[in-house]
């Protein structure tokens, strides 16, 4: 019942703390409405606050109303869906879990599906998987590692025009130019997990050099400005803030290695990384454990969708976690209360649509139904003009 943000090291923090705790069983945690907080540095022993005074606080006595759901359904039929999320093990193929990661995966309609943990199986046997739920044609995409599979995978509606190793991450060009009108990259990264903070940032570092260099006259993709980046999937992100403001900003921290900065945005400004929430709580989180807290951390946001907002524009984002679903709610999308359970890692969705339109006509005026029109496909345009 104790929840914090972020998972990295920051100068801001915020948490959720349940008001009806009984920490041994018996006993609340909260006896009245003030209480005393002591914050403890484990490494180094230094607290707030210091010896000989108090830090209170009172608990506001008044209710909050509940969160508005967040629908399932895209804003535009043709939005592209993107989803990510760690399987946890190879479970998607454990008979034991098959059935609830299919009404999960059902529910949402992916477009794009990146995939983590998945080691024991090919990009085709899990492509096939996904066909047999969905129908139609569908595409996958991995990165060989000797005769080992290394877990990253991306399922796609759309063809994959090619892929490409980061070390054991996963980019993929993929031809989007039906729904969005050009085709996306993709990095589909799961980052070394827990205190291995210099392992996190080498590998950040390499994709930021592999997206820069796509974008370059010369590079290995000479990608056009207009074609959108993502980076999606369990970043693992529990140490040092540095490995998400590389990813942001492009701030390499080894040049020597990897090469110069580069602001990683087609158009050289920062990407945007989607603070989203539960469909029906005011939680951020898309990992936990319960009852472990493995390795002593708390639910917090592991997983991550990063994009390029200068030729994206996002449309919906939400967090799927079916414990905190109402009962209709979940019989609306057919779901069960225990889907979500499946993984410690929840499903994480964002829709996105093309950017503004700078003129809709020759003569720079706008017809009042061609914009009702677009309003209505993109959902919602954030930062239009």
């Amino acid at each position: 019942r104790f929840r914090g943000a972020p998972t990295v090291t920051s100068n801001d923090f915020e948490m959720a703390v349940g008001r009806d705790m009984l920490p041994d069983g018996s006993n609340p945690l909260f006896t009245g409405t003030e209480i005393r907080v002591l914050l403890v540095d484990a490494n180094s022993g230094d607290m707030i606050p210091n010896a000989g005074t108090i830090l209170s606080y009172t608990l506001d006595e008044g209710s909050v109303p509940p969160a508005s759901p967040v629908p399932f359904e895209k804003p535009s039929p043709s939005n592209l869906r993107v989803v990510t999320q760690n399987i946890l093990s190879n479970r998607l193929f454990d008979k034991q879990y098959q059935q609830s990661f299919k009404r999960l995966y059902t529910a949402v309609s992916p477009d794009i599906l990146h995939l983590q943990e998945l080691s024991n199986y090919s990009a085709s046997e899990a492509t096939d998987l996904i066909a047999s739920w969905f129908g139609g044609d569908w595409y996958g995409a991995q990165v060989e590692n000797g005769n080992a599979y290394d877990d990253c995978k991306t399922i796609s509606r759309y063809p994959i025009i090619d892929s490409w190793a980061i070390d054991g991450n996963l980019a993929v060009l993929i031809d989007t130019t039906e729904s969005i009108g050009t085709p996306i990259l993709c990095i589909n990264a799961h980052l070394p997990c827990c205190n291995n903070d210099s392992g996190r940032q080498n590998e950040v570092d390499a994709i930021i050099a592999f997206i820069r260099d796509a974008y370059l006259p010369d590079g290995e993709l000479t990608l056009d400005s207009e074609v959108p980046v993502m980076i999606s999937g369990d970043l693992n992100l529990v140490g040092f803030s540095q490995q998400l403001v590389t990813l942001v900003t492009g701030d390499i921290q080894n040049e020597f290695e990897h090469g110069p900065d580069s602001p990683p945005d087609p158009d050289g400004s920062d990407l945007h990384s989607i603070t989203s929430r539960q469909t029906e709580k005011r939680m951020g989180y898309t990992w936990r454990n319960d009852p472990n807290n493995y390795a002593g951390y708390w639910p917090g946001q592991l997983d991550f969708l990063i994009y390029s907002d200068s030729n994206l524009t996002l449309t919906r984002d939400f967090i799927v976690y079916t414990p905190e679903m109402s009962p209709s709610e979940l019989t609306a999308n057919s779901l069960m209360y225990s889907d979500s359970l499946v993984s410690d890692h929840l499903v994480f969705c964002a829709d996105f649509a093309p950017p503004c339109a700078e003129d809709l006509t020759s003569d720079g005026t706008i017809d009042v139904n061609d914009l009702l029109a677009m309003i209505n496909a993109w959902g919602l345009c954030l930062g239009c003009d």
